[in-house]
């Protein structure tokens, strides 16, 4: 009887184990990217938007795609620039990002920018979902690389959700449990 009892109890554990959950992303939101230039208020060119997708089936040219295209992943904005130039000195010659609403509701939090040109964190602003990189007097060439990872935590409120598949794990494990133990009290 107790060998039967530890088997049930190890493969319900088992199951407990295999509990995940799965984490928003930014996958099948839609978002906007705009140029900004001479300053935050004025829009340079069109808006772009596009649903977020693995790979580059969502670019954005929100620069006419004249000098740069934008790609927005799951957690991160890719720039990838397609010209060589200097941006123009003003209080504002960049790229805003919005409607970073992951599919959870969770706020921007942070963002991480890896990049080879000038770049300092005073040129980078962002609310709960929308993110700034203002480039003005920077350089670039085809070589240059810009990414941007975003992080949106978990509120309180927001906690991550399990995956359905997962949940069938769970139950199948209790249940094992559960009838491990009535047996056990049948043959006592």
């Amino acid at each position: 009887m107790q060998k039967k009892h530890f088997i049930g109890l190890a493969v319900g554990l088992l199951f407990l184990s295999m509990v995940g959950s799965a984490h928003a992303t930014l996958i099948g939101d839609l978002v906007t990217a705009q140029h900004y230039f001479p300053d935050i208020s004025s829009s340079y060119g069109s808006m772009d938007q596009a649903i977020v997708a693995e790979g580059t089936s969502d670019l954005m040219y929100p620069h006419g795609g004249i000098w740069y295209n934008v790609n927005v992943e799951a957690d991160s904005i890719y720039v990838d620039y397609v010209g060589n130039a200097t941006w123009t000195t003003a209080s504002f010659n960049g790229l805003v990002v919005g409607s970073l609403d992951d599919s959870s509701g969770n706020a921007l939090q942070g963002v991480s920018i890896t990049t080879n040109l000038a770049w300092d964190a005073s040129r980078l602003t962002f609310s709960d979902d929308t993110v700034s990189f203002n480039w003005n007097g920077l350089s670039f060439t085809s070589n240059s690389y810009f990414l941007a990872e975003l992080d949106f935590g978990t509120s309180d409120n927001n906690a991550p959700v399990p995956e359905p598949a997962t949940m069938v794990l769970l139950g199948t494990g209790l249940a094992g449990l559960a009838g491990t133990r009535m047996r056990r009290r049948k043959n006592v």
